[in-house]
């Protein structure tokens, strides 16, 4: 999932946060689900991140000792 998938599905869930005319509670229920949903993609996409960077740094570092 890239960055701008995260910001999507964020927006996606914005939207039906305020399109919804439940109660305040099951709204505030949505809020939480929202933001432990936005937290975890963000914390994935970090995750995903530095992983690549550490293995192109370290097949870098292969090639050159290597060559």
């Amino acid at each position: 999932m890239t960055i701008e998938q995260a910001h999507k599905v964020k927006l996606k869930y914005l939207c039906l946060v305020h399109s919804s005319s439940s109660s305040s509670h099951s709204r505030l229920v949505v809020v939480v689900v929202v933001v432990v949903v936005v937290v975890v993609v963000v914390v994935v996409v970090v995750v995903v991140v530095v992983v690549e960077v550490v293995v192109v740094v370290v097949v870098v570092v292969v090639v050159v000792i290597v060559g």
